[in-house]
């Protein structure tokens, strides 16, 4: 599965949640064969339309909850927009932030 927070970079985009945006779809795959391990195999999101850094730091926890979900992959290119992490300081300090808590929280044995 994949899935892009476009912000408002195109006139028919809104700013989305981690949660509307991948919510049904794990809900979907989850029917189809339940207890079968979860890739986000493209994500990003676009600076324009709210706060990527937030963004980032709530799609790690979302997914991070979801116990079927075995990791993600970040769409890290300049294309219809700027994707990558390294768009601003603010989302490269939050995907390492985020994911610095995780891997304590992992090691401590603080369960998702």
């Amino acid at each position: 599965m994949d899935g892009y927070n476009w912000g408002t970079i195109r006139p028919d985009t809104t700013w989305i949640s981690p949660q509307e945006l991948f919510g049904a779809t794990l809900e979907e795959l989850r029917g189809l064969r339940p207890g079968t391990p979860i890739l986000v195999a493209e994500v990003g999101c676009a600076e324009a339309g709210g706060d990527k850094a937030r963004w980032i730091t709530d799609l790690v926890a979302y997914l991070d909850g979801q116990g079927d979900v075995t990791g993600f992959v970040w769409f890290d290119h300049d294309k219809e927009t700027d994707w990558r992490l390294t768009s601003s300081r603010r989302a490269a300090a939050a995907m390492a932030d985020a994911l610095r808590a995780r891997t304590r929280d992992a090691e401590s044995g603080v369960p998702a």
